[in-house]
């Protein structure tokens, strides 16, 4: 109770300090050759996103914005929404077609990328994410139509599922039960897997090539690891792992460089830093996400 009691009033005071995000111009899009941008949000996280979408789009103007419901947008935060974004998409998590994956989570989102995809370059943000510079990486990949994702400490290249899965096997113990981690150990039981590819990543910002998947592609590995791990692939988690999976095994895919995009630790990003994602752990230590989104609101005008 106390937790959630803390996080409310983080939320309280990070949306004090954004307020101004509202006298920053809209989102423009409609960009020839920008991507289609997905983001999942909830009513909590609506100012949150409207910093994170203003960050990134100062730099990667988007084609189309795609905003998912995960249910708990009210009238006014909808409202609120297509009045910052130009021609705003909002889609409601229930109205995604999921036949055989697991429900909520993040798992409507990837299944919607999996749909966009086959047309638009996708890129993924989450809502607790700042674009600090101008990420020429992920620019010049986007262009070229190569899929990325966001390194990690321990993920900053695509590798072999076999070495993945000899790495978790080495962390899978008592005290490091995570579905991600069980998964991952389990690898060597799927048909196929020394031919397959993984990453270690963060789903928080990943880009999608045009036709570099498939929903069949997202059903089918979920079948495979539900049949391995059982009721727990339902766990917070197991939608990331599926995303690295999807990312890895693109035709053309990178890493972004750590630690210029990075998540947020206890420790001060560095100077130089492109982009962070602030993590729900860690969001809020030392009030550094708000100061840090309040300073970007300023440089856009708010």
């Amino acid at each position: 109770m106390f937790y959630r009691l803390r996080q409310a009033l983080h939320r309280v005071r990070f949306k004090r300090k954004v307020q101004s995000i509202l006298d920053v111009p809209p989102v423009q899009t409609g960009a020839p050759d920008g991507p289609t941008v997905v983001t999942q949000v909830c009513h909590a996280d609506v100012f949150m996103y409207l910093v994170a979408i203003h960050s990134l789009a100062r730099y990667v103007v988007p084609r189309r914005v795609v905003v998912l419901d995960d249910l708990s947008l009210r009238e006014h935060d909808k409202a609120l929404i297509r009045k910052r974004i130009h021609r705003v998409e909002i889609a409601a998590a229930d109205k995604v077609p999921n036949e055989s994956c697991p429900t909520g989570g993040c798992w409507e989102r990837l299944l919607l990328v999996a749909d966009l995809v086959q047309q638009d370059y996708v890129v993924q943000i989450d809502a607790d994410t700042l674009t600090l510079g101008d990420p020429v990486e992920a620019k010049r990949w986007i262009a070229e139509g190569v899929s990325f994702t966001l390194g990690t400490r321990d993920g900053r290249a695509i590798i072999p599922m076999s070495e993945a899965q000899e790495f978790a096997r080495g962390r899978a113990d008592g005290e490091n039960d995570h579905i991600q981690v069980l998964a991952e150990s389990s690898f060597d039981r799927l048909e196929g897997w020394q031919e397959r590819r993984y990453v270690r990543g963060n789903a928080g910002f990943a880009g999608f090539a045009p036709g570099s998947f498939a929903r069949d592609t997202v059903e089918a590995f979920s079948e495979e690891m539900q049949a391995l791990t059982g009721a727990r692939w339902s766990e917070w988690g197991s939608e990331q792992l599926t995303s690295n999976y999807i990312v890895a095994n693109s035709p053309r895919a990178e890493v972004l460089p750590v630690p210029q995009y990075r998540y947020h630790g206890e420790e001060a990003p560095p100077a130089g830093t492109t982009f962070l994602h602030f993590i729900g752990t860690h969001r809020f230590y030392k009030g550094r996400y708000a100061d840090m989104s309040r300073k970007l609101v300023e440089e856009l005008g708010g």
